[in-house]
């Protein structure tokens, strides 16, 4: 059996390193999470980059119209 590791980690970074960047507000816009176009990996090293006070999610975070059409 071949170990693999997760695509994903959800899990707070090891101690030593800290976000690179504080910022008092952050926009993400338009995710479309779920789209081939969609780049969930450059999103989440957004995330793990910055220390935002405040976090704005707009438009649209998930493109339901797409998914319906099924999963790419």
């Amino acid at each position: 059996m071949i170990a693999t590791q997760p695509r994903f980690s959800f899990e707070t970074p090891q101690a030593g390193t800290e976000a690179l960047h504080r910022v008092r507000a952050a926009w993400i816009s338009d995710l479309h999470l779920g789209t081939r176009t969609s780049n969930a990996e450059a999103v989440l090293q957004f995330l793990r980059d910055y220390d935002c006070e405040q976090l704005y999610v707009v438009g649209d975070l998930i493109d339901i119209w797409q998914l319906r059409r099924g999963r790419y």
